[in-house]
C-alpha cells in the first residue's frame, strides 16, 4: 500500500526487546469531500534495520510512504483483542509541498485507548 502526507511528528526509536525495535511516525494527509477538507493522522512504525530511514526527515516534510497492513491477535487474562500496525518499509520525500496543508493545530483528534499490549 501507498500514501502521501506531511510528517506531522517522528518518535524516539523504542527498543522492544533484546532482538526487537522500533520508531513510529505521524502523518497528516488531506482528503476532500463534499468540498470540505479532512485530516487524516496515520501512525506507522518502522522496525528492525529501517529505523534509521526516519533520520533524513524532519516534521513538515512531505512523504510518499509504501507500508504492509498488519493485523494481530492478542490474548491476555482470558480476552482477546486485535490491533492494526501499519509497518511502513520505504519513505520517499514527495516533489512539492501538498496543497492546502496549512496549520492543523485547532483540529480534534481521537485519542487511542488504553491498555494495548505495546
Amino acid at each position: 500500500m501507498e500514501i502521501n502526507g506531511k510528517i506531522h511528528k517522528i518518535f524516539d526509536t523504542v527498543e522492544v526487546s533484546d532482538k526487537f525495535k522500533k520508531r513510529e511516525f505521524v502523518l497528516i494527509e488531506e482528503n476532500e469531500y463534499n468540498g470540505k477538507i479532512y485530516y487524516n493522522y496515520p501512525k506507522f512504525q518502522m522496525t528492525q534495520d529501517k529505523v534509521t530511514i526516519l533520520d533524513m526527515f524532519k516534521i513538515g516534510d512531505v512523504v510518499d510512504v509504501k507500508f504492509n497492513l498488519r493485523g494481530n491477535e492478542y490474548t491476555k487474562d482470558g480476552k482477546t483483542s486485535y490491533f492494526v500496525s501499519l509497518d511502513a518499509w520505504r519513505v520517499d520525500k514527495a516533489g512539492d509541498e501538498m496543497p492546502n496543508m496549512g496549520a492543523t493545530d485547532d483540529l480534534a483528534t481521537d485519542s487511542m485507548p488504553d491498555g494495548l499490549p505495546f
